[in-house]
């Protein structure tokens, strides 16, 4: 995108860490469930160490706010699916002129 970025510059995570589908079509994409959510800080925060990260963008307010839960400051931008495409390239391309920053803060997991 923009040709700034090298496919390996970064690296993609869901905020909840199985994909969560509508049930029988795992095709389909649908919001985490609150209690879907819960289970991931740790396995989130793991993530996040295993990875030499300065700069985390969130997509989607379900993922900002995991982050957010973790100690984890982020740029956020609008998740792409029902209708948020646009937003969604258009805050990524500035976040990428911008020159992504945006600090991240790696803190103990709350259980």
């Amino acid at each position: 995108m923009l040709g700034l970025m090298d496919s390996h510059d970064f690296v993609l995570r869901n905020s909840f860490a199985c994909h969560p589908h509508h049930e029988g079509d795992m095709l389909t994409n649908r919001t985490p469930a609150e209690e879907e959510i819960e289970t991931g800080p740790d396995t989130l925060h793991t993530f996040l160490k295993a990875f030499p990260v300065r700069e985390v963008v969130a997509v989607g307010r379900k993922c900002e706010g995991a982050l957010k839960a973790l100690g984890i400051n982020c740029e956020s931008v609008r998740h792409p699916a029902n209708g948020g495409a646009n937003k969604f390239r258009e805050g990524i391309e500035q976040i990428l002129r911008s020159g992504m920053r945006c600090a991240v803060r790696l803190e103990p997991c709350a259980a």
